[in-house]
């Protein structure tokens, strides 16, 4: 009966009409609003949004479906972001280092965690196209919903600097400086991954 625009029950009477807990509620609002059927606006409640062309992502689905993790995320990332930087330090042109260093301005004054969130998948996203590889490009785009989730969890110190640094290390030229910049941006900000010190002997 909700049409676009319509505000969802608040989530305990929601949890109490289906029969569910509050966790299994939270899950499905979560998958909701991955999938662009809802908007979570925090301390204000749950909106439905207008029908997607992108409605059904089943990588998103699939992830959460198998009671995938934050963990999963960052080891998705960490693998694939890490190696691509050096590929995209060998491709990059001076246009494109323009283009990061306008994305990175923009970051040094952001106002709320929404803009945090967008301004880090517009940046993460922009250097995986300048690797020049699609495929890669598309895999990483169907999983922007999920690393602006993650954002979510941390609290965006040094957000600025961080990613001033690895634009500052493509700019060197040496894909190994750049590669080393990635990890420690890693690093700083999910500091309790446990697999760390192995990876990067």
């Amino acid at each position: 009966k909700l049409k676009p625009g319509d505000k969802l029950p608040p989530e305990r009477q929601l949890a109490e009409t289906l029969g569910v807990s509050r966790p299994a509620l939270r899950q499905a609002l979560s998958i909701l609003e991955a999938q662009n059927i809802i908007d979570c606006r925090q301390g204000d409640g749950n909106y439905v949004l207008p029908l997607s062309q992108n409605l059904f992502n089943p990588v998103v689905m699939g992830f959460y479906m198998n009671q995938g993790n934050g963990e999963n995320i960052l080891e998705f990332r960490y693998i694939l972001e890490v190696d691509i930087i050096r590929l995209v330090t060998l491709k990059i042109s001076e246009e494109q280092i323009l283009e990061l260093d306008q994305i990175v301005g923009r970051m040094e004054n952001f106002q709320t965690l929404e803009i945090r969130k967008e301004l880090n998948n517009t940046f993460h996203f922009s250097l995986i196209k300048m690797s020049g590889n699609s495929l890669v490009a598309a895999i990483y785009d169907s999983i922007l919903s999920l690393i602006g989730d993650q954002i979510s969890m941390t609290q965006g110190e040094c957000f600025y600097d961080s990613h001033k640094k690895i634009v500052d290390a493509i700019k060197t030229g040496n894909p190994d400086d750049a590669a080393k910049c990635m990890i420690e941006h890693f690093t700083s900000k999910f500091p309790n991954y446990e697999y760390y010190s192995r990876l990067n002997r």
